[in-house]
């Protein structure tokens, strides 16, 4: 299914940005002939009468201020209390740099643990005098921006081939000079194989039946992320295709 929706989306997003060119010269011809209240509602907004199926229609996110980069005196204090904090500190802590409170202690430990020291190395790559990382011989490469994703899957707890599928899609923006995030995107994700969410999956993820059964399934995620990326100027034809 993944590769088929992988050779067929060139063809649907020329689709889909017809339908919205279509949108847009439908609005501007009734304009002309019928004035301006005749295509917008009293508060400015624009009334849109098409037969643009409504998976097509991306839904509305409210914009969150990014993080602007963590001090350094945080980042040493973090590490240094990293054993005693409790799992609602860091909890707030995983929510402060836009990542997922989900999980257990142990589990939230090791991942603020593996982030702040990431944080810490590329903190001192900046400021203790060569600020070019080399990785043995090889010359770094560097990237203008980045988007970090974190999956969350279905899961049993004692199947091991279990044939797991995406349930959350969340992705950050980071740009990679300014060393902080400037956009996020999240999206629940439907089931396709097995729809029904495992009570160990629900405990482990915090992601509960109701939330993935009014999600969209991978492949209109899919359209939705690339959108998003595309809003940023991100990726050419054959990567996002």
């Amino acid at each position: 299914m993944c590769c088929d929706v992988l050779e067929s989306s060139p063809r649907e997003l020329a689709e889909y940005y017809e339908k919205l060119l279509n949108i847009s010269d439908e609005l501007e011809e009734k304009r002309r002939s019928q004035g301006f209240s005749a295509t917008h509602n009293p508060d400015g907004t624009a009334i849109i009468r098409t037969s643009v199926p409504p998976e097509n229609v991306l839904k509305h996110v409210e914009y969150e201020e990014p993080p602007k980069g963590i001090e350094v005196e945080t980042l040493t204090d973090v590490m240094r209390r990293l054993h005693s904090l409790t799992a609602a500190e860091m909890r707030t802590l995983r929510k402060q740099v836009h990542q997922s409170g989900q999980g257990t202690k142990k589990q939230l430990r090791t991942r603020l643990r593996r982030y702040y020291r990431k944080e810490f190395s590329m903190y001192r790559m900046l400021h203790d005098g060569d600020s070019i990382p080399r990785f043995g011989n090889k010359t770094a490469r560097h990237f203008d921006y980045l988007v970090a994703i974190d999956f969350e899957c279905t899961c049993v707890e004692v199947i091991y081939d279990y044939p797991h599928e995406i349930i959350e899609f969340p992705a950050v923006l980071i740009d990679v000079r300014q060393m902080r995030i400037v956009d996020t995107f999240r999206t629940f994700v439907r089931p396709e194989k097995n729809l029904i969410l495992d009570p160990f999956c629900i405990q482990l993820t915090g992601i509960t039946q109701e939330m993935v059964d009014s999600a969209p399934v991978f492949k209109d995620e899919y359209r939705l992320l690339r959108d998003w990326m595309t809003q940023h100027s991100l990726g050419d034809t054959d990567m996002l295709s």
